[in-house]
């Protein structure tokens, strides 16, 4: 199970699965310091680097304007990469930014 972007560890609790033979992947931006009573593994993601920042544009950007698959260089490779460096590498910055 994937809970994505929990905001703090009680969100999460109610629906971590009851089997211990079960796994859970939550996602958050920040430590959930609340999850109190779980097994927890804690694995940072550091920021993209500009060129893998780039390269998700072609799906993220509506229309597709910088790249139209996704798999070619984006149109304008320069904005793209100042635009990646502007949201630092962050997956939710660049997700806001391409809408």
């Amino acid at each position: 199970m994937v809970i994505d972007n929990a905001r703090y560890g009680t969100q999460a609790l109610p629906l971590l699965p009851a089997s211990a033979a079960s796994v859970a992947v939550v996602t958050s931006r920040g430590p959930l310091y609340d999850l109190d009573g779980v097994a927890t593994v804690e694995v940072p993601v550091n920021p993209l680097a500009t060129d893998d920042a780039v390269r998700p544009f072609g799906y993220i950007v509506e229309g597709h304007r910088l790249s139209a698959l996704g798999s070619r260089p984006p149109a304008e490779p320069d904005a793209a990469a100042e635009l990646a460096r502007g949201c630092g590498g962050l997956p939710a910055a660049l997700q806001a930014a391409g809408h």
